[in-house]
């Protein structure tokens, strides 16, 4: 062989492992893009600060949730009146008959948003107690701690 075709092919290799670190790299940022989509599904509604309005049983309200049963439904309800809130809540349409019943719940007033009140550690339970996520998104019973440590499930 001459000193051509080695060069060559020493280039063809290196272009080979390049490629390959390239296409691991892409591997790892989609795993790392996978992470981090499961801790936005595990925070869920408190991921999002968006101030969502809608008109509930002909009241405009501001949304609490969104497509949730109806035992998370009477969750959020029980604890928006304890805290002195009018809460209306109201079936959503199914786009199939197979499907179970979802809700959508929401207060009447529209200044109010839920993550600044969680955040704010404005809202208490039956207890007494400041509702933290955790208690907010039914991960944990109990209403102590801190936002920021976490909860395993």
């Amino acid at each position: 062989m001459n000193s051509f075709k080695l060069y060559k092919l020493f280039k063809l290799y290196k272009l080979y492992k390049l490629y390959k670190l390239y296409k691991l790299y892409k591997l790892y940022k989609l795993y790392k893009l996978y992470k981090l989509y499961k801790l936005y599904k595990l925070i869920l509604s408190l991921s999002s600060g968006k101030h969502i309005i809608k008109e509930i049983e002909g009241v405009r309200c501001t949304v609490l949730d969104t497509g949730i049963s109806e035992e998370r439904m009477n969750f959020l309800k029980k604890l928006m009146e304890h805290n002195g809130f009018t809460v209306k809540a109201d079936k959503e349409p199914k786009k199939d008959e197979t499907l179970p019943d979802t809700y959508i719940i929401g207060v009447t007033s529209i200044s109010f948003n839920p993550v600044i009140a969680i955040y704010d550690r404005q809202l208490r339970n039956q207890n007494g107690d400041i509702v933290t996520p955790a208690y907010w998104n039914q991960k944990t019973e109990e209403s102590r701690g801190w936002y920021w440590k976490a909860v395993s499930s």
